[in-house]
Protein backbone atom coordinates (compact mmCIF):
# COMPACT_ATOMS: atom_id res chain seq x y z
CA UNK A 1 0.00 0.00 0.00
CA UNK A 2 1.27 3.44 -0.87
CA UNK A 3 1.34 5.91 1.59
CA UNK A 4 0.90 9.79 0.92
CA UNK A 5 3.95 11.32 0.61
CA UNK A 6 4.36 14.03 3.74
CA UNK A 7 2.89 11.64 5.91
CA UNK A 8 5.46 9.85 7.46
CA UNK A 9 8.17 11.41 5.26
CA UNK A 10 9.53 15.03 5.45
CA UNK A 11 8.74 15.35 1.90
CA UNK A 12 5.86 17.71 1.03
CA UNK A 13 2.79 16.69 -0.68
CA UNK A 14 0.65 19.59 -1.93
CA UNK A 15 -2.79 19.00 -2.89
CA UNK A 16 -6.30 21.21 -3.22
CA UNK A 17 -9.16 20.71 -1.20
CA UNK A 18 -12.37 19.56 -2.30
CA UNK A 19 -13.76 22.63 -3.92
CA UNK A 20 -10.19 23.03 -5.67
CA UNK A 21 -10.25 26.66 -4.02
CA UNK A 22 -7.35 26.40 -1.40
CA UNK A 23 -4.19 24.91 -1.43
CA UNK A 24 -2.19 22.39 1.03
CA UNK A 25 0.66 20.96 1.85
CA UNK A 26 1.47 17.70 3.85
CA UNK A 27 4.82 17.25 5.74
CA UNK A 28 5.43 15.07 8.55
CA UNK A 29 2.55 13.93 9.10
CA UNK A 30 0.84 17.62 9.65
CA UNK A 31 -1.46 19.30 6.96
CA UNK A 32 -0.78 23.31 6.40
CA UNK A 33 -2.59 25.80 4.87
CA UNK A 34 -1.28 27.84 2.57
CA UNK A 35 -0.84 30.63 4.07
CA UNK A 36 0.60 28.51 7.03
CA UNK A 37 3.42 26.95 4.72
CA UNK A 38 7.04 27.92 5.59
CA UNK A 39 8.56 31.21 4.51
CA UNK A 40 11.50 28.79 2.59
CA UNK A 41 9.00 26.87 0.94
CA UNK A 42 6.96 30.16 -0.15
CA UNK A 43 10.09 31.76 -1.32
CA UNK A 44 10.98 28.24 -2.94
CA UNK A 45 7.39 28.11 -5.28
CA UNK A 46 7.71 31.65 -5.65
CA UNK A 47 11.26 31.33 -7.16
CA UNK A 48 10.27 27.86 -9.10
CA UNK A 49 6.93 29.34 -10.75
CA UNK A 50 8.82 32.60 -11.78
CA UNK A 51 10.58 30.71 -14.26
CA UNK A 52 7.15 30.27 -16.21
CA UNK A 53 6.04 34.10 -16.85
CA UNK A 54 3.04 32.77 -18.80
CA UNK A 55 1.83 30.51 -16.16
CA UNK A 56 2.16 33.68 -13.57
CA UNK A 57 0.72 35.68 -16.08
CA UNK A 58 -2.57 33.20 -16.70
CA UNK A 59 -2.47 32.64 -12.43
CA UNK A 60 -2.73 36.16 -11.87
CA UNK A 61 -6.31 36.65 -13.82
CA UNK A 62 -6.92 33.06 -12.57
CA UNK A 63 -6.07 33.98 -8.92
CA UNK A 64 -8.27 37.39 -9.19
CA UNK A 65 -11.31 35.59 -10.17
CA UNK A 66 -11.11 32.71 -7.02
CA UNK A 67 -9.94 35.45 -4.56
CA UNK A 68 -6.78 33.92 -4.08
CA UNK A 69 -3.24 34.91 -4.49
CA UNK A 70 -1.22 34.00 -7.75
CA UNK A 71 0.83 31.47 -6.02
CA UNK A 72 -1.36 29.94 -4.47
CA UNK A 73 -3.40 29.06 -7.35
CA UNK A 74 -0.14 27.77 -9.47
CA UNK A 75 -0.06 25.52 -6.37
CA UNK A 76 -2.94 24.22 -7.01
CA UNK A 77 -2.82 23.95 -10.99
CA UNK A 78 0.59 22.33 -11.09
CA UNK A 79 0.85 19.83 -7.95
CA UNK A 80 -3.30 20.04 -6.69
CA UNK A 81 -3.74 16.03 -7.10
CA UNK A 82 -3.23 14.36 -3.92
CA UNK A 83 -0.87 10.93 -4.39
CA UNK A 84 1.77 9.23 -3.13
CA UNK A 85 4.22 10.84 -5.19
CA UNK A 86 6.41 13.66 -3.76
CA UNK A 87 5.62 16.81 -5.10
CA UNK A 88 8.80 18.41 -2.86
CA UNK A 89 11.71 15.48 -2.12
CA UNK A 90 14.73 16.91 0.00
CA UNK A 91 13.86 20.76 -0.88
CA UNK A 92 13.76 20.24 -4.52
CA UNK A 93 10.37 20.65 -6.33
CA UNK A 94 9.27 17.46 -8.43
CA UNK A 95 8.14 18.00 -12.24
CA UNK A 96 4.38 19.67 -12.49
CA UNK A 97 2.02 16.50 -12.08
CA UNK A 98 -1.03 16.39 -14.45
CA UNK A 99 -4.03 16.25 -12.19
CA UNK A 100 -7.81 15.63 -12.69
CA UNK A 101 -8.89 18.87 -11.53
CA UNK A 102 -12.64 19.05 -12.05
CA UNK A 103 -12.49 22.01 -13.98
CA UNK A 104 -10.52 20.51 -16.84
CA UNK A 105 -12.06 20.58 -19.84
CA UNK A 106 -13.81 24.03 -18.85
CA UNK A 107 -11.12 25.77 -17.27
CA UNK A 108 -10.25 28.69 -20.30
CA UNK A 109 -7.20 28.91 -18.37
CA UNK A 110 -6.23 25.36 -18.87
CA UNK A 111 -3.27 24.34 -20.48
CA UNK A 112 -2.02 28.17 -19.85
CA UNK A 113 -1.71 28.03 -15.74
CA UNK A 114 -1.61 24.38 -15.82
CA UNK A 115 0.01 21.78 -18.15
CA UNK A 116 -1.37 19.76 -20.51
CA UNK A 117 -1.77 16.39 -20.42
CA UNK A 118 1.67 15.46 -22.80
CA UNK A 119 1.96 12.10 -24.22
CA UNK A 120 5.00 10.07 -25.03
CA UNK A 121 4.87 11.17 -28.74
CA UNK A 122 5.30 15.00 -26.95
CA UNK A 123 1.53 15.40 -28.09
CA UNK A 124 -0.78 16.54 -25.65
CA UNK A 125 -4.86 15.18 -25.67
CA UNK A 126 -7.78 17.31 -25.78
CA UNK A 127 -10.08 17.68 -23.52
CA UNK A 128 -12.31 15.48 -25.50
CA UNK A 129 -9.56 12.65 -25.83
CA UNK A 130 -9.51 12.92 -21.83
CA UNK A 131 -12.86 12.20 -21.47
CA UNK A 132 -12.85 9.05 -23.86
CA UNK A 133 -9.41 8.18 -21.96
CA UNK A 134 -11.19 8.08 -18.61
CA UNK A 135 -14.31 6.18 -19.69
CA UNK A 136 -12.43 3.52 -21.63
CA UNK A 137 -9.95 3.03 -18.62
CA UNK A 138 -13.45 2.66 -16.77
CA UNK A 139 -14.11 -0.20 -18.63
CA UNK A 140 -16.79 1.19 -20.77
CA UNK A 141 -17.70 0.05 -24.50
CA UNK A 142 -17.47 2.69 -27.32
CA UNK A 143 -21.47 3.08 -27.65
CA UNK A 144 -21.57 3.43 -24.14
CA UNK A 145 -19.19 5.92 -24.09
CA UNK A 146 -20.73 7.63 -27.15
CA UNK A 147 -23.94 7.97 -25.05
CA UNK A 148 -22.40 9.32 -21.68
CA UNK A 149 -20.58 11.76 -23.66
CA UNK A 150 -23.65 12.61 -26.19
CA UNK A 151 -21.62 12.09 -29.50
CA UNK A 152 -21.70 9.67 -31.94
CA UNK A 153 -19.63 5.97 -31.69
CA UNK A 154 -18.08 7.66 -35.01
CA UNK A 155 -16.78 10.57 -33.06
CA UNK A 156 -15.79 8.19 -30.12
CA UNK A 157 -13.88 5.92 -32.99
CA UNK A 158 -11.94 9.36 -34.22
CA UNK A 159 -10.74 10.04 -30.89
CA UNK A 160 -9.44 6.36 -29.50
CA UNK A 161 -7.41 6.32 -33.04
CA UNK A 162 -6.10 9.95 -32.16
CA UNK A 163 -5.30 8.59 -28.49
CA UNK A 164 -3.57 5.41 -30.18
CA UNK A 165 -1.57 7.46 -32.16
CA UNK A 166 -0.56 10.53 -29.42
CA UNK A 167 -0.36 7.46 -26.58
CA UNK A 168 1.77 5.19 -28.97
CA UNK A 169 -0.86 2.52 -26.75
CA UNK A 170 -3.21 0.58 -29.22
CA UNK A 171 -4.62 -1.90 -26.84
CA UNK A 172 -7.13 -0.60 -24.17
CA UNK A 173 -4.98 -2.66 -21.55
CA UNK A 174 -2.34 -0.50 -21.89
CA UNK A 175 -4.39 3.12 -21.97
CA UNK A 176 -6.10 1.85 -18.88
CA UNK A 177 -2.28 1.76 -17.59
CA UNK A 178 -1.52 5.49 -18.64
CA UNK A 179 -4.86 6.62 -17.23
CA UNK A 180 -3.70 5.28 -13.88
CA UNK A 181 -0.40 6.51 -14.46
CA UNK A 182 -1.95 9.75 -15.50
CA UNK A 183 -4.54 10.01 -12.63
CA UNK A 184 -7.02 10.06 -14.66
CA UNK A 185 -8.96 6.79 -12.67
Amino acid sequence: MNLPAGLLDHNYEFFADAGRSHAFCLNSGRVLAFDKFPVALTLLLDAHFSLFPDKVKAAVALASENGISALEQLTICNYGGFDSEPDMINGKLQSHEFWQCPKRGTCVYEGKCCDKLSTPSGEFLTPAEIRVVKLTAEGNLDKTIADRLSISTNTVAIHQRNIRRKTMLFRKADVTRFAHAKNLI
